[in-house]
């Protein structure tokens, strides 16, 4: 087809003007969009399901008053049972299969303590029961009740009964002995030696500062008390380790471990830990406290990010020092261990572990939500979540090895009898089989 010069011209135009059209869409296609949309982990996070478990058996729990009673625990173990609350009754069930052998008593209430074949618990009026773990019957009722206790601990030949107050109990006939004689609340934590009974509270006035405070184990009378001092983390004869803490006048910059007497709380050494030499004209001078504990005499000093371990009774001026920290930022913090040859850090959104033997960064994984607790047993890292997942991770291998859906969102201590999990949720026991791989 021939066109005459004047068409040609129109189709040139029509053509031009196409081309700038088309040209003007791709130059609006290409401008910067607005910031107003974000798209961060926007895909479904698919968890192997041959992971996944179904508790063995389950059975109720009566659900205590507050979160903390229940973190510390509402059950008891031992002689192949769990001993539970139910209906206000002391039930033994057993822990292969949770079928119920017998029951106790009414109106009963955590928290309960298995000891050497007996269960102790009390009653909703104070009463202290002795159980025999094996038939559940009575052994002994206490001659003097103690109302709302939050945990029992038993040493020696005493059992001691723990609501802010510490009351003391011949274990063999349930008779009375003593009550503190301190006039304030006390924490439910105590540490026994053979002579004394140690607590620490904290003291409110014109400024607070923790108070230590040694009772006389046959008569409950206080013997001494030293201010800025926390609850002894290490007993050697009549001598502990206790860490000092900082007061509004005192800041105590560096972290300070005091050698205390245990015969008349008198101070007799004093050691100060500066691992990075800080200087103290430096603007972030200073560590806190620090938290103390000792691993097979070693002592081991948690500041923020990293433990520092040194041979124990050795001063950190001339001891070899080693530092434990995992890569990354600086958020993680100490978690537990030494366990299984680490030291473990979190996030609560994540899972570290440091080698002791080359100080290696080992990252567990498995985590889908922030984590509520975890316990370390055998080979076992095992997380509660905040979503009521429990994921069971190798402490070697650092891969889950199992999951299972608890629905609970606040736990006790995860146990082990017989070859039993046991995992303590509101209102709820779980069990399930010990994976092999972890054993």
């Amino acid at each position: 087809m021939q066109m005459g010069k004047g068409k040609w011209r129109l189709y040139i135009v029509f053509l031009i003007t196409i081309a700038t059209l088309v040209g003007l869409e791709n130059a609006a296609n290409a401008a910067p969009e607005s910031r107003t949309s974000y798209e961060g982990l926007n895909y479904e996070r698919i968890e192997d399901t041959s992971l996944t478990t179904r508790p063995l058996w389950t059975a109720p729990l009566d659900q205590v008053s507050d979160d903390l009673q229940l973190s510390k625990g509402i059950i008891a173990i031992g002689h192949g049972y769990a001993y539970v609350i139910q209906n206000g009754k002391l039930a033994a069930l057993q822990v292969q299969n949770g079928k119920q052998t017998w029951t106790f008593g009414n109106y009963l209430r955590a928290p309960l303590l298995y000891h050497k074949g007996t269960v102790y618990v009390s009653s909703d009026k104070g009463d202290i029961y002795a159980v025999d773990a094996k038939n559940g019957k009575k052994r002994w009722v206490s001659a003097k009740p103690t109302t709302n206790s939050r945990r029992y601990i038993i040493d020696r030949d005493q059992l001691f009964a723990l609501n802010g107050d510490i009351q003391a109990y011949n274990i063999k006939d349930g008779k009375f002995q003593w009550r503190e004689s301190y006039s304030e609340q006390l924490p439910v934590e105590i540490v026994a030696t053979d002579e004394l009974i140690l607590a620490q509270n904290n003291v409110s006035g014109a400024y607070s500062y923790d108070q230590l405070h040694a009772f006389d184990r046959k008569t409950g009378k206080e013997k001494w008390n030293l201010g800025q001092q926390l609850l002894p983390f290490r007993i050697e004869g009549n001598t502990a380790l206790s860490v000092k803490t900082a007061t509004l006048l005192d800041h105590n910059s560096l972290p300070t471990l005091h050698t205390l007497n245990l015969q008349n709380g008198k101070i007799i050494n004093t050691v100060q830990y500066n691992p990075e030499n800080i200087a103290e004209s430096a603007e972030s001078y200073g560590y806190g406290r620090g938290d103390f504990w000792v691993h097979d005499n070693r002592l081991y000093v948690g500041l923020g990010s990293k433990v520092y371990g040194y041979p124990l009774n050795t001063a950190p001026s001339v001891a070899n020092q080693d530092v434990y920290k995992p890569d990354g930022d600086e958020n993680e913090r100490y978690a537990a261990g030494p366990y299984d040859g680490r030291l473990y850090f979190t996030t609560n959104s994540r899972l570290l572990g440091v080698k002791l033997a080359n100080k290696s960064t080992v990252y567990y994984s498995g985590l889908t939500n922030p984590i509520a607790r975890f316990e370390l047993i055998g080979h076992g890292i095992y997380v509660a979540q905040t979503d009521g997942i429990l994921v069971v991770i190798h402490t070697q291998t650092a891969k889950p090895v199992l999951r299972l859906a608890t629905f609970g969102k606040v736990f006790g201590p995860t146990l082990r009898d017989e070859g039993i999990i046991l995992v303590q949720t509101k209102g709820k026991l779980l069990a399930f089989k010990e994976p092999a791989s972890v054993k």
